[in-house]
């Protein structure tokens, strides 16, 4: 596949669902051009059906009956130089009833430039006839004549469109009016060297019917009401999408049953889940359910004459950039018109004085203007251009408007699209050279009666002598194929472009375009040459777009085809076909050598893993990129330019929409859903498991890799192995026949049967609503019939498929089926109790951690030895495009019947493929206009343009229609030093010293500090860690002497490939200061260094911005070296499992954060301070200063505990002011603790983590939050406190200062509520291998003072709450007639505020976390006073009566009582709620003595096996609603059972006074002293909360 994706993952919205054959033709003009193609198809018209093989994927973009109307459609072409000849090939790609290509011109050297159906050898011939037969060949549907006569009114009455190029202002008004008085649709398109003209006159009535495109939108309504306008209220599953004025219909509505199937209603939104409609206050009333669905309506537009519209013009712009330049342009076309009636020629290339008469013209005919033609002011450089460049004539501005101007005729062939309203104009002057005052001269641009003339007019002869001397490589596929283009040499920072080696096309739609252009221009000409290399094939397809391929070609190499067809169209194009991959694993062909001796790359891709991976290539071999994509009427194209532009890896599309993995196995509400299932269907029974089954025999380490597979898979894989090799191995061709039936029977009725006997249609959830409502569609089961031909087919296809992946012979005799299926006996199936259906993807989840082993122990034993087996199984790939296979058939049988069961709408072959095949729409026009303007971008970097603004990325729609071009995003800019850099930039070392002996880590490391005055504290390779300053001193030494190459393969434990010229290394660094140096994003960073050239040879290092896959081959039976490999290690092949593992959509199921290891009891607010004490004797050690050395060891275990009076030698202060120095002292020396460990944090674990990609920068900015901006505020007080001490090393006045600073630490409020998140994100990805490895290395090293992460990220918050303590202690030392007894008690208020506000909206925070964890099984479970809660009195672990664990959360309205969930998100722990909550106004408390038992059940023998006291218990029930069961509740110790019930009682009493003064303002944070200010507390652990509480 060719045509690439608009953006970086495959969409597939903006198609036409209605692609179903039945809809009728309009009957067309008949004309005596049509003839029968050479290979007997029939040709278009009205007995024409569409061959969907060929215009598959067009069909996609128009839809049947689009196409039904264009195949009406007698097209007249006039004029067949460059323009007209692209304007024909699309049309005729397009398929039109024929096409008729005129002119009465002979063909001349210019026009070689950019018409590639002409010869040398055709020179002095009738264009339109030379060009006629090889247009002809592009599709044998289109019959092509030509035409040499005049343009008379009879003739032209024969077509349906007629479209003029290459003609005067004179003869385009006459046949203009002509047209539009006969009602005949016309476009006038014209190019003149950079400049583009195109108008279309479409009639004075036309209806368009579809003017965008865009696939109609359906939601599923939730509720509507009687009002006048009636709201719509659609599910909170996903926006509606609709706009305001969109016309919608109703389907499947109950109660309110007047709106379905009613006529399209206007709608005005009022929401993203809302919109009104018509007046509905005399419909029935709203019950459940419906379905609307957006309407397409068609709309009226009007045209005028051109003769009309030249006065008074309406026109589309191109560029917003380029506001006032359509109007400049209209009159500048009609000048050079009129000098060319004057001259009979068009105006001399770069000639002075014909540009100043051009001017004067222009001049002329604005004056002459009465309408808005008329500018104010003429643009007179613009104006002289165009008469420099008038006589030009390029094939990437033909390309840009010839797309532009065949996608208007489509439009007035079908009425699909909106058309050009009337005008458009478009130019590229941006490829002249930069600088205005570069001129060139009439010589240099003068003909030379060669193919290039054209081009020669625009831009001189230099530039063509470059061109002819690049050599190219193109590159195209599906996978890893690539397109590159030639560019300046990076090194030369583009001022040279003769040194150009090579550019990267291929050989799809894209590529096609790219070599008919690249052999146009005159790329590779004569010393240049062009590779391209396509592993793919041709298929039927490919034919609609690829316009180099002919019917006669398919199964042909596109490669060797494509390089044949572009040598016809310029003998001298230098090319060379290949056929290989380019990706990692052709590392050894297209090396170092093969790059360097590139000059850039122009991507042609489908996919979004293969342009990554020429971009980081490009970028790290500093080379240019051209990035194109198609999606439909859509495109794209993003330019890279070294050292000036981002890269394209630089942004990142949203993932993709996934569909849970419930909806598709039990409840699915649309088509899509079906069809995903029915793909997972073919993956499972005929890929998956065969797969299995295979490996089983074949590979002795199959078991023991399968039982090493989480949850369930072990069972699954096993039970899939032993139908696959046992119970369902079929001998014969009825066997397979009677598998399929059954299968089919089993899902198509049984398995729906269960699913209704578990949920009957008439359930009710427990708060009384209907189960199946809303996205669940009630089911009913299908009985089967031979007289159903969907039936039929799908056991065909099963069948038929089956047979194929044992290798038996198939068949497709449908009469043979038939009569095999009236002997196929078909077990009767009763529905099963017991039998757990999953209605959420958390249950699922939970379902599968759990093994039923004794089925294991079973299945191993049933199967059979793989010895006992003699036969193979085939797995079977997915191919959509092959009609034969049965692959289509299964999926569209599969799925039809499965929409049946859900009563969902069926989907034709056609939109089935489309959805279950992912295919890209596409179409010949937009592929045309996206590669023009590549092309165009390709002239700028072959000139070696240097400005941003020079630069164009582009978007445009061709259906809207819609334009917009922008200049580049800048590479964004880093500094160290005064150096500034880019992603770009790299350090360049020699590898090799002096005496020939390769350099060592130590020279390494030395190279650094004394070259650039950077001190390395890590370094890696790929995940190898290969140095850090917290290195192991042994394996420094070690390693400090080894060379470089040696320590690689070492810790890598990966040989060095014989190709590979360059090691890419990622490093940290200090600065002389001990700063960290500001390092680039991820792997575009200044911390990387490269080796170039052959290890036994002189090397040089290089420093480069990015990180290439490892080139190393790894020796597989070497284990890791412990520590060293930051990366999760799978086995190559696993089993596995489609209900595990789903294809496509399906998602993995919503995962959940396992349970924190912390106490059982979490009192709101106490999270801001849990890991630090206040008292000395239990808080942890200071981390010292953050000096790393290239020397073993560097940090220190302990800090050093000095005090003030240590630092002093004599005073002669009182005890009481020398305890006041100390406590400022202290203050003092925390703040630079503080910022020596925030720094250390940002250093040690988020600059590493983020180079190593061991987490990525999103998860690093959850987790660390605003911690980096934490810094400068504690080092602004620090400064502050340090200009305080005086000559005696004391401080006198310290509240003034305090109180102007502590208004700084508001900014705690984000970070400390952020913490609730990061903390929960963290606990996650600890239990990736990569991420607790790294956190478990930097733990167990010297600097980190045996803390863990969150220790230092938790530093922050219990510096927060020390500050009112210090400063009690300040103002308990400070005597009565000192100036701070003014300000200490100001200070110490304002700091207590900030504390209670971060206390206040950290604890809002934690209620709002929890709150979005709860998973509710019942609609019931979700009373308001949960989510009316603002805090958590406090949440943790207690037991029920049967032992069993729950988590209890204490919200400020609510008691909820929850299950912890195994799995974690990003969100945090999930809990599923467990019972009914209760509101704490309606809380009944009781405390159970020790050893008693109560209401809710015995405790006894629950907890202690019946011999122990019972302790610790207490009873909550509801008060008045005795059909409540109370709950029993046991807490792990007796404080903490205390705790709970001082928690309750508080939250009882304050709910019942809210209750009862309702007029009371807004709730305080609890008040009662056990919930006391987090400022006086002392939470380093439980039992400082105890003792405290106690005191």
């Amino acid at each position: 596949m060719s045509s690439s994706p608009l953006s970086k993952k495959r969409r597939l919205s903006g198609t036409e669902t209605k692609t179903g054959s039945h809809c009728s033709s309009s009957n067309s003009v008949r004309t005596d051009l049509s003839h029968t193609p050479a290979n007997g198809m029939a040709k278009n018209g009205n007995d024409a059906e569409i061959d969907e093989g060929l215009y598959s994927r067009q069909l996609y973009v128009l839809g049947h009956e689009a196409m039904k109307r264009m195949q009406n459609s007698n097209v007249l072409i006039s004029g067949m130089r460059g323009l007209g000849v692209e304007i024909a090939k699309n049309v005729i790609l397009g398929g039109v009833r024929s096409v008729t290509v005129h002119d009465q011109g002979v063909a001349e050297w210019r026009d070689l430039s950019s018409q590639f159906y002409l010869r040398e050898e055709d020179l002095g011939k009738n264009r339109a006839e030379v060009s006629q037969p090889r247009l002809a060949e592009l599709n044998n549907y289109v019959p092509v004549t030509a035409y040499t006569g005049a343009l008379t009114e009879d003739y032209l009455s024969k077509f349906q469109v007629v479209v003029i190029t290459n003609s005067s202002l004179d003869e385009q008004k006459h046949l203009g009016d002509l047209c539009h008085n006969k009602g005949i649709k016309l476009v006038v398109a014209d190019t003149r060297g950079l400049f583009g003209q195109l108008f279309c006159d479409f009639g004075e009535e036309m209806m368009v019917y579809d003017t965008n495109g865009e696939q109609p939108l359906s939601a599923m309504i939730s509720m509507i009401t009687k009002d006048n306008p009636g709201v719509v209220t659609c599910l909170d599953e996903a926006r509606h999408g609709f706009e305001s004025g969109d016309y919608v219909t109703f389907t499947e509505i109950q109660g309110m049953t007047d709106l379905n199937g009613c006529q399209p209603v206007e709608i005005k939104v009022l929401g993203p889940y809302t919109f009104s409609i018509c007046d509905t206050t005399g419909f029935s009333d709203y019950v459940r359910g419906g379905i609307v669905s957006q309407v397409k309506t068609p709309k009226k537009i009007s045209f005028k004459s051109i003769s009309s519209s030249m006065v008074e013009p309406e026109f589309i712009m191109t560029d917003f950039a380029k506001f006032d330049r359509p109007g400049q342009l209209h009159i500048g076309f009609q000048a050079i018109h009129a000098f060319k009636q004057k001259h009979s020629r068009l105006p001399t290339p770069w000639s002075q004085a014909d540009g100043d008469e051009l001017l004067t013209l222009a001049k002329e005919l604005n004056s002459a203007q009465t309408g808005s033609a008329k500018v104010e002011e003429l643009d007179e450089a613009l104006i002289k251009k165009m008469s420099y460049l008038a006589a030009g004539d390029l094939s990437p501005v033909n390309a840009f408007i010839g797309g532009v101007a065949a996608q208007e005729v489509m439009k007035a062939s079908t009425g699909k699209f909106m058309p050009v309203m009337q005008w458009l104009y478009f130019d590229a002057l941006e490829c002249l050279s930069e600088g205005e005052e570069v001129m060139l001269t009439e010589e240099e641009c003068s003909p030379r009666n060669c193919r290039y003339d054209g081009q020669i007019a625009v831009f001189g002869s230099k530039l063509q002598k470059i061109l002819a001397d690049q050599r190219y490589f193109l590159v195209n596929g599906a996978c890893m194929w690539e397109v590159s283009v030639l560019k300046p040499d990076p090194v030369l920072q583009l001022h040279s472009t003769h040194d150009m080696k090579s550019f990267q096309v291929g050989a799809g739609a894209i590529g096609c375009e790219l070599l008919k252009n690249f052999a146009m221009i005159g790329l590779a000409s004569e010393e240049g040459e062009v590779i391209v290399t396509d592993m793919d094939t041709i298929e039927k397809s490919n034919l609609n777009r690829q316009f180099l391929f002919r019917p006669s070609d398919v199964t042909k190499m596109k490669s060797d085809t494509a390089a044949a067809a572009v040598k016809q169209m310029n003998p001298s194009f230098k090319i060379t076909a290949h056929q290989n991959r380019v990706g990692p694993e052709t590392e050894r062909v297209y090396d170092d050598d093969f790059f360097e001796s590139l000059n850039g790359v122009a991507n042609a891709l489908d996919n979004v893993d293969a342009r990554m991976y020429m971009d980081r290539r490009c970028v790290y071999y500093r080379k240019p990129l051209l990035e194109s994509g198609t999606l439909g009427t859509k495109g794209n194209i993003q330019v890279v330019i070294p050292f000036l532009t981002e890269s394209y890896s630089s942004s990142q599309d949203p993932p993709e929409k996934s569909i849970p993995i419930c909806t598709l196995k039990n409840f699915p509400n649309a088509i899509e859903h079906t069809l995903q299932w029915a793909r997972d269907e073919f993956e499972g029974l005929f890929k998956q498991a065969p797969e299995n089954a295979m490996q089983y025999l074949t590979d002795s380490k199959f078991m023991e890799r399968t039982l090493k597979l989480p949850g369930a898979q072990p069972v699954e894989v096993l039970d899939a192995v032993y139908k696959s090799v046992v119970t369902d191995c079929p001998h014969s061709w009825a066997d397979c026949v009677a598998w399929a039936r059954n299968h089919w029977q089993c899902q198509y009725s049984n398995n729906i049967r269960q699913l209704l006997h578990n949920f009957p249609p008439d359930q009710l959830t427990s708060s009384g609503a209907p189960f199946w409502s809303g996205p669940k569609r009630c089911p009913h089961p299908l009985d089967f019939s031979t007289s159903n031909d969907l039936h039929v087919d799908y056991v065909l296809a099963a069948a038929n498929l089956f047979a194929q992946t044992y290798g038996l012979p198939g068949s497709t005799d449908r009469a043979g089926v038939v009569k095999i299926l009236q002997d196929v006996k078909v077990p009767t199936f009763t529905p099963r109790s017991g039998v757990k259906i999953h209605v959420s993807d958390q249950e699922l989840q939970n379902s599968n951690s759990s093994v039923d082993d004794s089925k294991l122990e079973e299945l191993k034993s049933q199967l059979p030895t793989p010895e006992s087996f003699q036969f193979k199984l085939s797995p079977i790939d997915f191919e959509k495009d092959d009609d034969a296979n049965f692959h289509m058939d299964f999926i569209v049988a599969a799925s039809n019947l499965r929409a049946e069961n859900y009563d969902i709408p069926p989907a034709d072959r056609h939109k089935s493929k489309l959805i279950a095949g992912k295919i890209i729409p596409a179409i010949a026009t937009t592929t045309a206009a996206v590669v023009g303007l590549v092309c165009l971008e390709l002239f700028k970097i072959i000139q070696g343009h240097k400005k941003l603004d020079s630069f164009k990325n582009g978007f445009m729609n061709l259906a809207l229609p819609f334009f917009a071009f922008s200049e580049p995003i800048a590479a964004p800019k880093h500094k160290y030093y005064e150096i500034d850099w880019t992603l770009w930039d790299r350090f360049e070392v020699k590898g090799l010293q002096s005496n020939g002996e390769e350099m060592t880590l130590r020279q390494f490391l030395d190279y650094f500090k004394n070259e650039h005055k950077l001190e390395i504290t890590m370094l890696s390779q790929g995940v190898s860690m290969l140095y850090s300053f917290f290195m192991p001193a042994a394996k420094l030494k070690e390693r400090l002497d080894l060379p470089m190459t040696e320590i690689v393969t070492k810790v890598s434990k990966k040989k060095l490939g014989k190709h590979v010229k360059a090691l890419v290394f990622e490093l940290c660094c200090n600065d002389l200061s001990d700063e960290d140096v500001e390092v680039p994003y991820e792997t575009l960073t200044l911390s990387s260094v490269t080796m170039l050239g052959n290890w036994r040879k002189p090397v040089n290092l290089t420093f480069v911005t990015t990180m290439l896959s490892a080139e190393l081959t790894k020796e597989d039976d070497e284990e890791e070296e412990e520590g060293e490999i930051m990366s999760d290690h799978k086995d190559s092949e696993e089993p596995s499992n489609k209900k595990v593992k789903p294809v496509a959509k399906s998602n993995s199921l919503t995962g959940v954060i396992t349970p924190m290891k912390t106490a059982a009891l979490k009192r709101f607010g106490q999270s801001i301070s849990r890991s630090i004490s206040f008292r000395t004797d239990a808080r942890p050690l200071p981390p010292g200063p953050l000096r790393p050395r290239s020397k073993a060891s560097s940090f220190p275990r302990r800090r050093n505990s000095q005090c003030w009076s240590d630092t002093v030698e004599s005073h002669d202060l009182t005890a009481k002011e020398i305890k006041r120095q100390e406590v400022i002292y202290e203050l003092t020396q925390g703040e630079r603790q503080l910022i020596e460990d925030l720094s250390l944090v940002k250093k040690v674990y988020y600059e590493p983590m983020l180079k190593l990609d061991i987490l990525t920068e999103s998860e690093l900015g959850q987790i660390f939050g605003t911690l980096d901006s934490l810094i400068p505020l504690h080092e602004d007080l620090l400064a502050r406190l340090e200009r305080l001490r005086g000559s005696e090393k004391t401080v006198g006045e310290v509240g003034p200062t305090l109180l102007n600073w502590f208004p700084c630490l508001e900014a705690y409020v984000t970070y400390c509520c952020n913490q609730v998140g990061a903390k929960a994100l963290l606990d996650l990805k600890k239990q990736e291998k990569r991420v607790d490895h790294f956190l478990r290395l930097c733990q167990e090293s010297s600097f980190s003072r045996k803390l863990d992460l969150w220790n230092f990220l938790d530093l922050p918050r219990s510096r927060l709450v020390k500050y009112p303590l210090l400063l009690k202690e300040i103002q308990k030392c400070t005597p009565p007639d000192h100036p701070d007894e003014d300000t200490l008690p100001d200070a110490l208020e304002l700091i207590q505020s900030i504390v209670a506000e971060v206390n206040k909206k950290t604890g809002e925070a934690e209620c709002q976390f929890y709150r979005r964890g709860l998973i509710y099984l019942e609609e019931s479970q979700r009373i308001p006073e949960i989510h009316q809660s603002r805090f958590l009195y406090c949440h943790g672990e207690l037991k029920t009566n049967k032992g069993q664990k729950l988590h209890v959360f204490l919200f400020e309205l609510a008691l909820v009582l929850t299950r912890p969930g195994d799995d974690r998100d990003f969100r945090g722990q999930m809990f599923s709620v467990y019972r009914q909550p209760l509101p704490n106004t309606l809380i009944n408390l009781e405390e159970i003595p020790d050893s008693e038992a109560g209401g809710g059940g015995t405790f006894r023998g629950a907890f202690t096996g019946g011999n122990d006291k019972v302790k610790n218990c207490f009873r909550v029930s509801s008060r008045g609603r005795s059909k409540v069961n109370p709950y029993c509740l046991q807490a792990n110790d007796s404080f903490s059972k205390q705790q709970w019930i001082t928690c309750l009682r508080q939250a009882i009493v304050q709910s019942r006074d809210r209750t009862a003064h309702t007029s009371q303002s807004p709730l305080s944070l609890p008040s009662d002293p056990a919930l006391c200010h987090i400022a006086d507390l002392s939470l380093s652990s439980d039992t400082d909360m105890a003792d405290h509480t106690c005191r």
